[in-house]
């Protein structure tokens, strides 16, 4: 048996999925989604599951009684219940003994589990403010999508890991479009940080504000967009990936992290860095 623990945000357990649906088209094998992080925080939800009841594939999910999620001793359990097959790291050389089970901790944020079309998000069911803006988007002729992300990366611990945008960046990437012939672009800005958009973001054209809506309605309406400017955050990268326009222009940060961890991982090739 393969396990794949699920956790953290949206784009985090999308990550965690197309891993999982990676594993699986290689070795042929059920690969069951552990979500038992979901059962002690409350700042979170396996939102994912949601999206993929739209999906032709479903996730096996164990038991949230599988594991009693401790966030202090996680490590130091599943060590002890999965012995030598708990993993933090993948490598090409793994090979899984069908008598044996398997555990997978990590975030995977790699391009090479994307070769195939694992995912297709197909419409979910929208709000009446989802549909009024996915309405307003669909009648534009050139919608851009800008996510701005702030409240988490504002803690002391994220400060130290993730990159704050301001708004040099925003500016300087609607210039990049432009320069790329998308001119006239609409612009639709989702954000965790509502109060502060409205109070201190300013661009050199008007824009619309994504509010009253929930983050699987974000995620769908960002990926309806024309193009995209996404922060560094993988909820914005998966509602650009998921973007099936085939002129899409997409513009993200070159800084991602502050520390060494990889940035080139999920850097696709024709997306803008700057």
């Amino acid at each position: 048996m393969i396990v794949i623990r699920v956790y953290g945000g949206l784009g985090n357990q999308l990550f965690q999925y197309a891993f999982g649906i990676f594993l699986q088209e290689k070795f042929n094998q059920k690969i069951y989604f552990d979500f038992s992080f979901y059962n002690s925080n409350t700042h979170r939800a396996p939102s994912i599951l949601k999206i993929i009841n739209n999906l032709n594939q479903s996730p096996e999910s164990l038991s949230n009684s599988f594991v009693k999620f401790n966030s202090f001793r996680v490590n130091r359990l599943y060590n002890r219940i999965f012995n030598k097959n708990y993993y933090s790291n993948y490598s090409d050389g793994f090979l899984p003994n069908p008598n044996e089970n398997y555990f997978f901790d990590g975030y995977w944020q790699d391009k090479k589990y994307l070769k195939n079309e694992l995912i297709n998000l197909k419409m979910p069911s929208l709000s009446i403010n989802a549909d009024y803006y996915f309405n307003q988007i669909k009648k534009s002729k050139s919608s851009l999508s800008i996510h701005i992300r702030r409240t988490d990366y504002l803690t002391k611990k994220n400060q130290k890991i993730f990159k704050i945008l301001d708004e040099k960046y925003y500016e300087s990437s609607l210039k990049l479009i432009k320069n790329l012939g998308v001119s006239n672009s609409e612009l639709f800005v989702f954000s965790d940080d509502h109060k502060w958009v409205n109070e201190n973001l300013k661009l050199n054209q008007k824009f619309t504000v994504i509010e009253n809506t929930n983050e699987i309605e974000d995620l769908f309406l960002m990926a309806t967009c024309n193009h995209n400017i996404i922060a560094n955050s993988t909820f914005s990268w998966w509602g650009a990936f998921l973007n099936s326009n085939k002129n899409k222009i997409v513009v993200g940060p070159k800084v991602w992290y502050k520390n060494d961890y990889s940035e080139n991982d999920i850097k696709l090739k024709g997306w803008n860095w700057i």
